[in-house]
C-alpha cells in the first residue's frame, strides 16, 4: 500500500523529472532523498542537442526498502550519449 506521503513525493518527482526535459533516465533511491538525487544528476546527465520531451514516466515501489525507481522513456533513440548507457527506449543511470 502506497501512502499519501509517498504519492505526493512521487507527484513532486514527476514534476522534477519533467522540468529536466528528459535529462535523466533511471533514478533510484528513497522517497525522501529523491529530489536531491535528481538535482545531483541535473548538470551531469545532460543529453546535449536534440533532447525530446518525455514520452512516458513510470515508477515502481519497493515496499520493504521504500525505494523508488523512475524510468523515463524517450521518443527516439539518442546518439549523443556522453557516457550514459543507451538503449532504444530509455537511458539507465545505475
Amino acid at each position: 500500500m502506497i501512502d499519501n506521503t509517498t504519492t505526493n513525493a512521487m507527484r513532486g518527482l514527476v514534476a522534477i523529472v519533467d522540468s529536466l526535459n528528459v535529462r535523466v533516465g533511471v533514478i533510484e533511491g528513497t522517497v525522501t532523498n529523491m529530489q536531491a538525487e535528481v538535482e545531483k544528476w541535473k548538470g551531469k546527465a545532460h543529453m546535449g542537442d536534440g533532447v525530446d520531451t518525455i514520452d512516458e514516466l513510470t515508477a515502481r515501489m519497493d515496499g520493504n526498502a521504500k525505494k523508488v525507481r523512475v524510468i523515463v522513456k524517450i521518443r527516439r533513440l539518442m546518439w549523443n550519449c556522453r557516457g550514459l548507457c543507451l538503449s532504444p527506449t530509455f537511458w539507465m543511470m545505475e
